[in-house]
């Protein structure tokens, strides 16, 4: 099967990307032939560099000429690549795909949409009725999507995201319990990393902590508040601020926990890649993605958001009793599910159920 992915404008160093990444790196897998088309560009390019796509546009471009080829530009290269499906990373690119679908009169050509936030926080919602089929990335995006359109019920499909799964050496426990946080600096808003740090204030015992991650330039002042906050609450000897990291699981060297405080969630991408190491994880049971994700016990545990009280209980059990965790080996098998074949391979089945309901 051929196979376009759509997505747009993305700054090079966040989660979609690399979903991106693995998904393509699935169907190849699975002997399907992919390409993504990145409309408005990317702001780092690193990762483009072990992928087939084309660029349309760049994120220099002034906004009035990245319409312009957004209008014409993808119907040329559909015209060109005849894929059998293309996959609409947003509802902006969704709408891309419609439009060069009818300029290029493929009419059988599948459209999917693939969503990476919960329903509700998207703008112009309404454009997923443009799709002929939706790939949900957890079980929750899939029920919002149903509720929705009620009429498409039957080709919503659950896929979730991948990771690469071998070669994941699993990560150091050391003797002092190590909590770690992986990922964007937000005050309140989506991470609330300020309660994160509230937890850390209130837990007993020898313990450390890593924050791997920055600020976005939408919340610049968050990062500034965070380790003010962290000042105001002494932890500065035990907490430890590394920014962003291209390989933020290297930088962490080791570590007991991974913790998430988010208020929500499209997936919950780092807590397979840190189970994927053998990392258990702490998180909040926000939608969507880490209730189908952690399975307490085995691999983690989940507490309601806000509530810092049990957070730090939580975190606080892994302090005085380190038979708690479970062992590396359990935690890893419990994501295999995610593997980019296991994704690749639901994403090609509902592809193929639509293109033979069409």
């Amino acid at each position: 099967m051929r196979i376009a992915v759509f997505c747009p404008t993305v700054s090079g160093f966040g989660g979609m990307e690399a979903a991106i990444t693995n998904l393509i790196h699935g169907f190849d897998a699975t002997g399907d032939e992919c390409r993504l088309f990145l409309l408005g560009g990317s702001v780092n390019e690193e990762w483009l560099r072990q992928l087939p796509h084309t660029a349309i546009g760049s994120p220099k471009d002034p906004k009035v000429l990245r319409l312009a080829k957004y209008a014409l530009r993808p119907a040329m290269e559909l015209s060109r690549w005849r894929p059998d499906a293309v996959i609409a990373a947003d509802v902006t690119t969704l709408q891309m795909a419609r439009l060069a679908r009818r300029l290029t009169g493929n009419r059988k050509m599948v459209i999917a949409s693939w969503i990476h936030f919960p329903v509700a926080k998207l703008r112009m919602k309404e454009r997923l009725g443009l799709a002929d089929c939706h790939l949900a990335i957890s079980n929750g995006i899939a029920t919002d999507i149903k509720a929705m359109l009620p009429a498409s019920s039957a080709r919503v499909f659950t896929i979730y995201n991948a990771i690469h799964m071998e070669s994941r050496a699993a990560i150091p426990r050391p003797l002092v319990p190590q909590f770690l946080y992986v990922g964007r600096l937000t005050w309140d808003d989506q991470k609330r990393v300020n309660d994160l740090l509230h937890a850390l204030a209130g837990l007993r015992g020898a313990f450390t902590a890593k924050i791997i991650g920055s600020a976005p330039d939408s919340h610049r002042e968050d990062g500034l508040r965070l380790r003010k906050l962290a000042r105001e609450l002494n932890l500065d000897s035990r907490v430890e601020w590394l920014g962003w990291q291209a390989e933020p699981w290297k930088a962490a060297g080791a570590g007991t926990v991974l913790v998430m405080t988010s208020s929500y969630e499209g997936f919950g991408m780092v807590l397979v890649e840190a189970m994927a190491r053998g990392l258990p994880c702490i998180s909040s049971d926000c939608e969507s993605g880490p209730a189908e994700i952690i399975q307490p016990g085995r691999n983690g545990w989940l507490y309601p958001v806000g509530d810092i009280e049990t957070l730090t209980a939580l975190m606080q059990r892994t302090i005085d009793e380190p038979s708690c965790l479970p062992p590396a080996d359990e935690v890893q098998a419990s994501v295999a599910r995610f593997s980019p074949e296991a994704v690749a391979l639901r994403a090609r089945q509902a592809l193929e159920l639509t293109l033979r309901e069409a």
